[in-house]
């Protein structure tokens, strides 16, 4: 009985010879890959693109808005970031009621359109 268990252990090493000879060449973290299976692809890094443009914040347009035409902001949307000319557009009520919307470029502080009022 004791050669059986012998004959087995040796067998049983002798085969796990070459996994555990593998397992010693692989790095230690392909190994730690190996052993957690498989892993999602690394995130590559986005392609260079080009700076964004540094934006007027929209606290300092609304200041500027309420210089040239006193009254309220009653709503405003961000700049659109994929837009080639970043603008705000700014729903304005002035002190004698009036609704006016504003399109305002968000790198320059520039109106460039009002409408309404």
């Amino acid at each position: 009985m004791k050669t059986m268990a012998v004959i087995l252990a040796g067998l049983t090493l002798g085969l796990s010879a070459p996994a555990i000879a593998q397992a010693n060449a692989l790095a230690p973290q392909a190994l730690f890959r190996v052993l957690d299976g498989p892993q999602p692809p690394p995130e590559r890094e986005p392609a260079a693109r080009a700076p964004s443009p540094r934006l007027i914040p929209l606290e300092q347009v609304r200041a500027q808005i309420q210089r040239s035409t006193p009254g309220r902001m009653l709503d405003a949307e961000p700049p659109d970031p994929g837009s080639p000319r970043p603008v705000y557009r700014i729903r304005w009520q002035a002190d004698s009621g009036q609704r006016i919307d504003f399109v305002v470029d968000a790198q320059t502080g520039a109106i460039l359109s009002r409408s309404g009022g």
